[in-house]
């Protein structure tokens, strides 16, 4: 038979903290599973690494083109009727998958789970969960699944424009219903986008989603990262909101907070090019972040400056 829950791992060059991520799956209470280790052209030893798990994992090697395309390639290969995932360099709590596949097989109207999670670095674990430390979770209406199960709640209205506000879904925190994430197109093809972000805004208003009020993660924040990458973080936010805005589901609010977004992102992509040298692209891009909201005077400096600036490109 095949395994109840199938858990994709994508990494790259991780393999210092890839054991620990995987140890943590192998600890876990719930046992009915198969784990999809998708290395995606990693550099590093983690190939000698996963060598001590044997046939416990399923590995497969393919050329780097990022986590959006090592998941995809991940849900492919999965046989189990839940999907979930964890970051190679994330942790699990023992009772994580134990915990979430109860409520899926007990509530059939619940496709989409997550949870709490807390940061932690080489020194120390942030003070507060995420849900705890958020300025809108907390805030949002929610009530029990069941008397039975009250540590997992469903929200009681819309969450969109939280969620953009709070971004407060972690993959590794994740179990879904495999029919969801690939009649929902969960993971893409396209690894330009923002992948968690732009799924949620696609399809968050036809989930059947819950949450587990417990930290069941560790997040491992360092310095690598997406979000350390300030460039790459800005060009990929601006696609995903040139993507979103069109959606007709979403709100004002949501486009308006789309729109802040973009041109936010348009700005320091242009403030960037303009420390570079390469003033005609500045000017390109400040155009665009002006073309959101006239009224920003570093932008308007910006700009002008341009017409003044020897170019290097």
């Amino acid at each position: 038979m095949p395994p109840k829950i199938s858990v994709i791992m994508p990494t790259y060059n991780c393999a210092a903290t890839i054991a620990a991520a995987l140890d943590s799956i192998f600890n876990q209470q719930y046992r009915d599973l198969e784990v999809i280790v998708v290395d995606d052209g990693s550099t590093d030893n983690t190939k000698d690494v996963l060598k001590a798990y044997g046939d416990r994992i399923r590995y497969f090697y393919k050329d780097n083109s990022g986590a959006v395309r090592s998941r995809l390639f991940g849900l492919r290969q999965a046989s189990g009727e839940y999907i979930a995932l964890l970051d190679a360099d994330d942790l699990w709590m023992p009772d994580k998958l134990g915990l979430q596949a109860l409520i899926l097989d007990t509530c059939k109207d619940i496709d989409f789970l997550f949870a709490d999670f807390q940061d932690f670095n080489a020194k120390e674990f942030s003070p507060k969960s995420c849900f705890d430390g958020s300025k809108v979770f907390r805030k949002i209406p929610a009530r029990p699944v069941s008397p039975e199960h009250p540590y997992c709640k469903v929200f009681t209205r819309d969450i969109m424009y939280d969620y953009l506000q709070g971004n407060f879904i972690l993959p590794s925190t994740l179990l879904m219903r495999k029919t969801t994430c690939v009649e929902l197109g969960m993971f893409t093809d396209d690894p330009a986008i923002r992948e968690q972000y732009e799924f949620s805004l696609r399809a968050l208003h036809r989930l059947k989603m819950a949450f587990i009020d417990r930290v069941l993660v560790h997040r491992r924040f360092r310095g690598s990262n997406l979000t350390k990458n300030a460039t790459l973080w800005h060009e990929r936010t601006v696609v995903l909101c040139q993507k979103a805005l069109p959606y007709p589901w979403l709100d004002q609010r949501c486009k308006n907070f789309l729109t802040t977004l973009m041109r936010q992102s348009y700005y320091k992509l242009g403030a960037d090019q303009f420390k570079k040298g390469n003033v005609l692209e500045a000017r390109k891009l400040l155009r665009q972040s002006l073309s959101k909201n006239f009224s920003q005077w570093r932008a308007k400096l910006l700009y002008l400056l341009t017409f003044f600036m020897p170019s290097r490109s």
